[in-house]
């Protein structure tokens, strides 16, 4: 099993040369990859930003938004970004994405929230022909190449895998779901040692606040700031 950590750049406040530390203590350490999760209304820094400094900062840790909210966003822009950072990481990333279940974020980004799942859906076939170097509506080809033949590996995170493994799943492409359910126990006894592990060396005081932050009844409506992140992911072979 692979565990990973989640950056502590979605604490109020918290300044960049600590998220970088961090970063940088952990990809000396055990620790497999840093984790970040997505908000638009939260006082949290950008996770593709905040995952292209940590990349500058570290050599062999994965890089792993947790998820991605990938319907706010520019398919084509989101596509290039992606394939940015995993090159310029030299194949670090591991693109998690998710359709996103707080509707303030869309409605701050004005985009719909109603119909997110098939826009999602779409945005997936488009992001895979943009990093197998396909044109798309007659443009392109997009660049950079990413690392990965075809893409970097892709998580998708939510509840409803049956329906999302039909349409958009397959050995080729590399796409796992994730279920949380199947990780919350796991990921309850490893916080504390996880986050203690770097908060000690690095920022006494950002672990407390985060095992705070993830145990309180708060959580619905705050991101959890940095639990570590589960994860058991390599390449799907053909015979996966």
């Amino acid at each position: 099993m692979q565990i990973g950590i989640g950056l502590p750049a979605t604490i109020p406040g918290v300044r960049g040369d600590v998220v970088l530390d961090w970063a940088r203590h952990a990809d000396a350490g055990p620790f497999s990859s840093l984790g970040i999760i997505d908000r638009l209304v939260y006082s949290n820094y950008e996770p593709i930003v905040t995952l292209a400094a940590a990349a500058g900062a570290t050599q062999r840790i994965r890089l792993m938004p947790t998820i991605l909210i990938a319907p706010l966003r520019n398919t084509g822009v989101l596509a290039k970004q992606a394939a940015s950072l995993d090159a310029l990481s030299g194949g670090r990333l591991t693109l998690g994405l998710a359709v996103g279940g707080r509707e303030d974020d869309f409605r701050f980004a004005d985009v719909s929230f109603r119909d997110r799942g098939r826009r999602f859906e779409k945005q997936l076939d488009t992001m895979y022909r943009v990093w197998s170097g396909q044109p798309v509506d007659g443009l392109g080809p997009v660049g950079p190449a990413p690392v990965r033949a075809g893409g970097p590996q892709v998580l998708i995170g939510g509840f409803s895998e049956a329906r999302r493994s039909h349409r958009v799943g397959s050995a080729s492409r590399g796409t796992r779901f994730v279920q949380p359910r199947r990780c919350r126990t796991a990921s309850k006894r490893i916080t504390a040692v996880a986050t203690a592990t770097l908060s000690d060396s690095v920022a006494p005081g950002i672990g407390m606040a985060a095992r705070r932050r993830c145990g309180s009844a708060s959580a619905r409506t705050a991101p959890c700031a940095s639990p570590p992140t589960i994860s058991t992911v390599g390449p799907r072979s053909s015979t996966s």
